[in-house]
């Protein structure tokens, strides 16, 4: 459930602000079924919410079918439409439903696709930088989090446990405000089930926590110490290490020693076996350097796991762009990479440029990313562009007129294969190179100050943005 294919620049923008409903406005009547043995996700979430509405601003009715009436007229019956909706309309009267919709566009235009997850690959990994599923940045659990909880693991901690330790964190948070919302005492599972995580760039790891444990009762009461009859001493037992070099005649012989009396080793056995262990020794230091140099050999310079050539990002061209039909920070493009057929992807760029703008212009793809939907929208690659901090600014970049369609870009001294799309997804490949993938003073692209060409030009961010992050 990564977000790849967005463009992440808008994760940062305020949501729209909303005008809070009077008190007693009707809002909206639901039709809501009841619980059947295996209902819907967004059948069960209405049914969880529903005690929660504002009065007499959300009428419930029962029904053998899902609808919602909003106050205008409007009729709504798709499940996810209805859900979103009923929230939104709760919102403007009560402020605590607001938490349940991802304060960030990415966020809420990706809550739709964890209700149509169905296995959980990966979804450790999403979860390894974030409490929960929709955004880092969400406080508190979201529809995100409450679709996955019903659709993927159906309210059973045990699925969830055989995923991993994150998804295990993220599935106790999850019961915990759902026993809440149901009125019931929140299940915090024991010490020894809490997994515990370590975050770089803290002096101390967090060790795990140690169940003490209980000393096993005496029943049987203290036992006697037992005292030798008058006149006899207790036999002391032999010093470990005296046992250890006790051995038979024949074993004396077998090692090449003389036969000597047991207990007894001779000087030439124990030069034989000093021999042996300092041999041991250098063979063992020996593997260890010629391993040590093989290591650092394949590390690629600096210490890096990945570097930029570990992403393949390919001149490309928009074909046609247009408006996604319900998220309105969204472009939908078709644009040819130099494959057989153009791919598909979704772009964040409506609020910086215009549709006409986007028409058959040149840009950088990154094509090595997993495809996913977004807002129902195939989308299978990220278009890169250059942005400001506080991301009010975005611009495309754009390569020369001299590179081919489909070329890849260079940056010298990084000349190596990409990484294959799973990888990239699994050991969040781009989050780590994309640190340091910038402009410069002069508004080229480069990385740790390499420069990006393609077609024997220099690749720039459009108007000349300088000292901007590329995404």
């Amino acid at each position: 459930p990564a977000c790849a294919s967005l463009d992440l620049k808008l994760s940062k923008m305020s949501p729209p602000s909303c005008t809070p409903a009077p008190s007693d406005a009707l809002l909206g009547k639901l039709s809501l079924p009841p619980l059947s043995s295996e209902p819907p996700a967004p059948v069960r979430i209405l049914h969880l919410l529903s005690p929660h509405f504002p009065p007499g601003q959300i009428v419930v009715a029962s029904s053998k079918s899902l609808s919602l009436t909003t106050a205008p007229g409007l009729v709504l019956s798709m499940p996810l439409a209805v859900l979103t909706e009923v929230c939104r309309l709760c919102s403007l009267a009560d402020p605590k439903f607001a938490s349940l919709l991802p304060s960030d566009p990415v966020g809420r235009a990706t809550v739709g696709s964890y209700f149509r997850v169905k296995d959980t690959a990966g979804l450790d990994g999403h979860l390894a930088s974030r409490s929960f599923a929709a955004a880092a940045a969400c406080a508190g659990p979201t529809l995100a989090d409450l679709g996955l909880y019903y659709s993927l693991f159906g309210g059973k901690r045990e699925a969830a446990v055989k995923c991993g330790g994150n998804v295990s964190r993220w599935y106790d948070a999850v019961a915990v405000f759902v026993a809440r919302l149901q009125g019931e005492e929140a299940a915090v599972p024991d010490d020894d089930e809490v997994p515990v995580f370590y975050f770089p760039g803290s002096e101390d790891a967090p060790t795990a926590p140690v169940k003490k444990e209980e000393p096993a009762p005496d029943t049987e009461g203290k036992k006697k110490q037992e005292v030798p009859p008058a006149g006899k001493k207790k036999k002391e037992a032999p010093p470990a290490e005296e046992k250890k070099n006790k051995k038979t005649p024949e074993a004396n012989k077998k090692e090449g020693g003389a036969a000597g009396p047991v207990g007894e080793i001779s000087e030439e056995q124990k030069a034989a076996a000093a021999a042996k262990r300092a041999a041991k020794a250098a063979a063992k230091a020996d593997k260890k350097k010629k391993g040590g140099a093989g290591a650092a050999a394949a590390k690629p310079a600096g210490g890096d796991e990945y570097n930029i050539s570990s992403l393949d990002i390919r001149v490309g061209r928009i074909i046609r762009a247009w408006e996604h039909e319900s998220a309105e920070k969204l472009y939908c493009e078709e644009i040819d990479v130099g494959e057989d057929k153009p791919r598909n992807i979704a772009s964040g760029l409506r609020p910086f440029y215009k549709v006409e703008e986007m028409q058959d212009r040149r840009v950088l793809v990154l094509c090595n990313l997993k495809a996913r939907n977004l807002v129902g929208f195939p989308s299978h690659g990220m278009v890169l562009c250059a942005s400001n901090a506080d991301h009010t600014q975005v611009k495309i970049v754009i390569p020369s007129e001299t590179a081919a369609i489909g070329e890849r870009v260079a940056f010298e001294g990084f000349e190596g294969n990409p990484e294959p799309e799973n990888r990239v997804a699994k050991k969040k490949v781009f989050e780590k190179v994309a640190l340091d993938l910038k402009t410069d003073d002069n508004g080229s692209v480069v990385w740790k100050g390499v420069v990006c060409t393609a077609g024997g030009g220099v690749v720039v961010a459009e108007g000349g943005m300088a000292k901007a992050q590329v995404s």
